[in-house]
């Protein structure tokens, strides 16, 4: 173990605090709240040791009950390169004429900026070589000078989006002063009306006379200006200046600080009018997500989702996606949908839940997922006595032909028994039938299910199977078996020292992770490139603890949850006698409605139109996704005789509005996946506001001192903030001393 580990679990075992070994990291008991079961996280990195208590505790709180300091989580003396990295604040897309992206500049806090192009799978390369370099917003560019609207040229682009807010357009080579303007960027604007901001320094105004010299001759007009007060555009509105207030650069005066306050309080706070500030842009905006539709489901499932979500005090969302992974378990391998000419869906789904911590994921879990164990047990009880046979059968066979083999003589005697031998252990042992799996390798699943005639449910009411298949023990992402047991792709398995293929592979998947998980996931370059993320149906329901009815909740009707189980256990069971998979069509009513809502769907993933593009890779698998989900629904409403049967209109219209729900999660869940790092302390901060008007860094730091760890944190929250409307740092008073970093509050962002 590295240095900062050793003082870490040394602290811990000086608490007598439990502690559990999970191959590499340790779960830990939380010195901070009261712990039955382990959730401090301590997992050493690079260098450092990281602690998460997954029950919500601060880090300092941690750091404070173990008497540890900052520096002690650290291998070495702490220093700057061991602080974390700078963090990227806002991120500018170049785009061409046909608003195609070439390349993206980040904005990273404390300072620098870098730039990346895409890579073509899914992520980025840090470098623009070879790449077309182009003015910072073109198409809007081209548009206002077809139009002939005037066109602002200023230095960066935080002041295009300062000038943009005012209802200008506006544009910035990319690089700034650093890269410098090309003659090309002039094209653009050839004809155009334009105005240069020239930032109030040296290298400003020579930068922007560089930009005026390329411009004379191309443009029809240019004008060189200046910010009236600040150094630049941003500083210019910042101090309630308007577009028109700008001044000539032969009038300019030097430059000034800013109109500011020395003070917090609301008072002496120099903040700016409502009417100058713009609305702010909403931080990451936490939206109404549709309820679960329980109605898609027969009666007799829809009333044992209503019950278990009654009894256990959860959203119906999360028995409702149990209820999917359970018909999935019974379907996936066993039946197989016809669309049209060649092709077919099949029947197994991959959803994950995301729920916090003590929301009552196990027992909702268990209650749903009983119908599972309960056909498994009538598999194993079914075929028990003819394992034990065919055993007995192999072992008198292989007795025999050993007897044989010791008395033979001749060599014809000798190859006799040698093949009465290979012929009795040939003899077909019935495997142990299993459905499910739990914490799992990959490559133990893969066993599991070419052991089990290629099918198999990894049933969780945890997110351990991502966590594994991620790396946890091995280091190294394995998505084989996910991806091409979703697909139902040939899967090659090795085991018993030999080849073995699976070649339809159906694979369910049903968790209950918790919302940490999914950006965990987001971060593996494997699961956006390879498409794994693509394949899985999220649910993100609402966060019940603090509301539940904790004195009385309705229990669930037994009778409700016998018929549920025995029902579904009978599915299980009878699908499983389809050792091919059972082909099912779809009515012509059926087929249309799907053709109606892939019609729909289609222009939705439209580059720059489309309210889809964002979630392209997982919406263009939607169509299949709902015809898996009207087979399941199909076979939950025709249990005993489904797979000889049309799926019907009605049917369909309703597997298409379980698809509309997941639409909205999956914006929901991908939104989550790539929120920004700070959003939460960003949130904190917004609330800890107030009614403010104006507050100093050091009143943020005081105010939250539980949640950041340094004034760094809080500055670079704050950018955020910023770049976002709802605060402008302001420049102070010189008193002779140290300035104060103080920032305004917009009075529209309440």
């Amino acid at each position: 173990m590295g240095a900062a580990l050793n003082r870490v679990m040394a602290a811990v075992a000086d608490r007598g605090l439990a502690v559990r070994n999970q191959r590499g990291y340790f779960m830990v008991e939380c010195p901070t709240h009261p712990d039955r079961e382990p959730s401090l996280s301590v997992r050493p990195v690079v260098g450092k040791v990281w602690l998460h208590c997954w029950a919500g505790c601060a880090k300092a709180d941690v750091r404070e009950a173990l008497n540890l300091s900052l520096a002690d989580l650290f291998d070495d003396e702490l220093d700057k390169s061991r602080l974390p990295k700078p963090v990227v604040v806002a991120e500018y897309d170049y785009l061409d004429e046909n608003s195609e992206l070439l390349f993206r500049v980040e904005r990273r806090f404390p300072k620098g900026f870098r730039q990346k192009r895409p890579d073509g799978k899914g992520g980025w390369v840090y470098s623009t070589e070879g790449v077309r370099r182009v003015l910072y917003r073109l198409p809007a560019v081209l548009a206002a000078v077809a139009e002939g609207r005037t066109v602002w040229v200023a230095e960066g682009e935080k002041d295009v989006a300062a000038i943009e807010r005012a209802g200008e357009v506006a544009t910035c080579n990319p690089g700034g002063v650093g890269m410098g303007w090309h003659p090309s960027y002039g094209h653009a604007l050839k004809g155009a009306d334009v105005v240069i901001v020239a930032d109030r320094d040296d290298k400003g105004r020579e930068h922007a006379r560089k930009v005026l010299a390329d411009l004379e001759g191309k443009a029809r007009s240019v004008i060189l200006v200046e910010a009236a007060t600040g150094k630049d555009a941003t500083d210019h509105f910042a101090a309630g200046h308007g577009i028109t207030d700008f001044r000539p650069v032969e009038q300019a005066e030097p430059v000034e600080p800013a109109a500011s306050s020395t003070s917090s309080t609301t008072e002496d706070s120099d903040v700016e009018p409502l009417d100058e500030w713009e609305d702010p842009i909403p931080l990451g905006a936490l939206v109404e997500l549709p309820p679960f539709p329980v109605d898609v489901f027969p009666s007799y499932i829809a009333a044992a989702v209503r019950g278990v979500a009654a009894e256990v005090q959860v959203p119906e969302d999360l028995p409702g996606a149990l209820a999917l992974s359970v018909l999935s378990t019974a379907a996936g391998g066993r039946a197989e949908v016809s669309v049209r000419g060649q092709w077919r869906e099949p029947l197994n789904v991959q959803t994950a839940t995301a729920m916090p911590p003590g929301a009552g994921k196990s027992p909702a879990f268990r209650m749903m997922v009983t119908p599972v164990y309960a056909a498994e047990k009538a598999l194993q009880a079914a075929v028990k006595e003819k394992i034990k046979e065919k055993e007995r059968e192999r072992r008198q066979a292989v007795a025999r032909a050993e007897e044989a083999r010791r008395k033979a003589k001749t060599p014809e005697e000798v190859d006799t028994a040698v093949d009465a031998v290979r012929m009795a252990e040939e003899i077909e042992v019935p495997v142990f039938p299993r459905l499910t799996a739990d914490d799992v390798t990959p490559e133990t699943a893969a066993t599991i299910l070419a052991d089990q005639g290629g099918r198999l449910a990894i049933l969780s009411a945890e997110g351990t199977y991502l966590e594994v298949i991620l790396g946890r023990y091995s280091n190294k992402p394995n998505l084989e078996l996910l991806l091409k047991g979703h697909a139902g792709d040939r899967l090659q398995v090795d085991r018993r020292g030999r080849e073995e293929f699976v070649e339809r592979p159906a694979l369910t998947v049903g968790l209950c992770i918790q919302p940490q998980l999914l950006q965990d996931v987001a971060a593996s370059k494997q699961m956006h490139g390879r498409g794994a993320l693509a394949r899985f149906l999220f649910s993100i329901p609402p966060d019940l603890v603090g509301h539940r009815n904790v004195y009385d909740p309705p229990l669930v009707d037994e009778t409700v949850l016998r018929e549920y189980t025995e029902t579904m256990r009978d599915l299980i069971v009878g699908l499983s006698e389809w050792t091919d998979p059972a082909i099912i069509r779809l009515s012509p009513g059926a087929l249309k409605v799907h053709t109606d809502w892939r019609a729909e769907i289609e222009p939705r993933l439209k580059r720059g139109t489309g309210d889809l593009e964002a979630l392209r890779e997982w919406a263009s698998k939607l169509a299949g996704h709902t015809v898996r989900l009207a087979g399941l629904l199909h076979l939950a409403e025709q249990p005993k005789d489904g797979v000889r049967m049309a799926i019907s209109e009605d049917t369909m219209k309703r597997a298409v509005t379980l698809g509309r729900y997941y639409v909205a999660h999956a914006m929901a869940a991908f939104g989550v996946m790539r929120a920004h790092p700070l959003l939460d302390s960003a949130r904190a901060v917004l609330a800890w506001i107030g009614d403010r008007d104006g507050f100093r860094l050091r009143d943020v730091h005081r105010g939250l001192q539980r949640r950041f760890n340094s004034a760094e944190e809080v500055a670079a929250t704050l950018a955020l903030l910023e770049d976002h409307g709802f605060v402008r740092r302001i420049e102070a008073a010189s008193t002779g001393g140290r300035k104060p970093v103080l920032y305004a509050v917009n009075p529209k962002g309440r």
